[in-house]
C-alpha cells in the first residue's frame, strides 16, 4: 500500500514506497512574504482541451520558488483544473484497448464515483491516457509551480493547513475512507485556480527517482508522486512533499492530471 503510517515529521520510511520527503526549512518561513491566505484565482486564464472539453488553467511563464528554496523558471503551460476523473478515464477506455483500473470492482465503471479522481492506474497507463488526450504528464517542477504559485507558499491556498480545504487522513478519519469529488474543495484552489492539489490522491509526474539498492524492476526507475492523499497525513499535502512508486504499480490513492505547454499546442509533435 502507499505510505499511510508515516508521521507528520516523516521520520520513518513507508514499507513499500520511498518515504515522503518534506523540506523542513521551507522558504515560506524565511524570505517569502507571509500574507498569502485566501488568494483568489485569476478569472480569465482558462482553456478548454479538445478531448472531452476539460478546462485547463494557464500557468504563466515566470520565476518561482521550487523545492528547497531554489529559484527556477518555466515557460507558459496549461494544467488540468482537476485530476482525471473516473468518467474522463472511462471515455479513454471506450476508445482504447486498456484494462479497467484495478480499483473498479469487477472492471465495472463506478458510477457513484464518476466525479472522483481515477485511481488504480499505473504510470504507463497514465502516460497512455495523456497521449490520447493530446497532452502529457507534468514534470514535478510544473506540478509544484501550479500548486504553490511564484511565492513558495506551503499549501495551494496559503501557509496554514486547513482541514476544511483538503481530503487527507485528518479530514477523512472516522468519516470516510476514500476519495472525494474533484470539485468538493473549491476553496483549496491555488493562486492559478487549480483544484485538488492537496490531498485526495497522489499524482504521477514525469520525474524519475533512482532506486537505492533495490533489486526488482531493474529495467525501470521509480516516478515521483506529488500532492498527498486521503490516506496520508497533512504533511504529505505540503506542496514540496513527494514520494515515489514503480511505474507498473497501481494503488487506490494514486491518480494523475495532465499538462500542455503553449509550444506543444502550436506544434503537437513537440510532446
Amino acid at each position: 500500500m502507499p505510505p499511510q503510517d508515516v508521521g507528520t515529521a516523516f521520520a520513518e520510511p513507508a514499507m513499500l514506497l520511498q518515504s515522503v520527503q518534506v523540506d523542513q526549512t521551507h522558504p515560506a518561513r524565511g524570505s517569502v512574504p507571509q500574507a498569502r491566505e485566501e488568494t483568489q484565482p485569476p478569472p480569465t486564464q482558462e482553456m478548454v482541451s479538445h478531448k472531452g472539453g476539460k478546462p485547463m488553467r494557464l500557468i504563466p511563464a515566470s520565476q518561482f520558488i521550487y523545492g528547497n528554496g531554489e529559484f527556477d523558471e518555466l515557460p507558459d503551460f496549461y494544467i488540468d483544473t482537476w485530476p482525471v476523473t473516473n468518467e474522463e478515464y472511462r471515455q479513454f477506455l471506450v476508445e482504447n484497448n486498456f484494462k479497467a483500473p484495478s480499483t473498479w470492482r469487477g472492471g465495472s465503471f463506478p458510477s457513484e464515483k464518476a466525479d472522483h479522481p481515477v485511481t488504480g492506474v499505473s504510470w504507463h497507463e497514465a502516460m497512455a491516457y495523456a497521449k490520447w488526450a493530446g497532452k502529457r504528464l507534468p514534470a514535478a517542477a510544473e506540478w509544484e509551480k501550479a500548486a504553490r504559485g511564484k511565492d513558495g507558499r506551503r499549501y495551494p491556498w496559503g501557509d496554514s493547513f486547513d482541514i476544511q480545504r483538503c481530503n487527507t487522513a485528518e479530514s477523512s478519519r472516522g468519516k470516510r475512507d476514500t476519495t472525494t469529488p474533484v470539485m468538493q474543495y473549491l476553496t483549496s484552489a491555488s493562486v492559478y485556480g487549480v483544484l485538488d492539489m492537496a490531498g485526495n490522491v497522489w499524482e504521477w509526474t514525469l520525474d524519475e527517482v533512482k532506486p537505492r539498492g533495490m533489486g526488482r524492476h531493474d529495467q525501470e526507475t521509480k516516478r515521483v508522486l506529488k500532492g498527498g492523499s486521503w490516506k496520508t497525513p497533512r504533511g504529505s499535502a505540503d506542496c514540496v512533499a513527494y514520494t515515489s512508486a514503480w511505474p507498473t504499480e497501481q494503488f487506490d490513492d494514486i491518480g494523475f492530471r495532465c499538462v500542455q505547454s503553449k509550444i506543444e499546442l502550436a506544434n503537437p509533435g513537440e510532446r
